[in-house]
């Protein structure tokens, strides 16, 4: 009895290791592939463009990438074959007794589906939203670290000179 769950959860592990491997592994190659290509760019498209939505696209977008590959391909494959296997199932203990169940889960896929679809142009604004939001805000991060340094190299020049003077008095 304890011998299958121990399994089970040894190759619930290894499942969750090798997944996060390959997200790792995805995520980093196509990081690594469009900072390569943003560093290719001509220097007029960098200099129209702020710096902000580049990183912001390479260190947010990219782990992305996998999530919307499993969502446009495996996921409604999944979804259809769960919906196939569980219609064939009500229809096979309840298709004689009571029809009415099976054609009212045949009817609930269609229904969904019509509730929600309006609904995906809402959240595909709002991500829209959120992702601007982010990217304006390492725009402000890299324009306060520019000042920063600005501050700093400024301050730099103003002690420079006190410097050379101790340096040429004392020798």
């Amino acid at each position: 009895m304890g011998g299958g769950s121990e399994a089970g959860g040894l190759l619930g592990a290894l499942n969750t290791l090798i997944h996060i491997r390959l997200n790792q592994r995805l995520a980093n190659g196509f990081r690594t592939r469009l900072f390569e290509r943003l560093a290719r760019l001509p220097m007029k498209t960098l200099d129209d463009h702020r710096i902000g939505d580049s990183v912001y696209r390479v260190m947010h977008d990219a782990p992305a990438v996998n999530t919307i590959c499993y969502r446009l391909t495996m996921a409604p494959f999944f979804l259809l074959l769960s919906l196939g296997i569980q219609l064939y199932l009500l229809s096979y203990s309840y298709g004689e007794v009571a029809p009415e169940i099976v054609w009212i889960a045949l009817s609930l896929f269609p229904i969904a589906l019509l509730t929600t679809f309006p609904l995906s142009g809402l959240m595909r604004r709002l991500n829209q939203k959120s992702r601007a939001s982010g990217s304006a805000t390492t725009n402000a991060i890299e324009e306060s670290m520019s000042n920063i340094q600005a501050v700093q190299s400024l301050a730099r020049i103003a002690h420079s000179p006190l410097a050379i003077r101790r340096v040429s008095c004392s020798a």
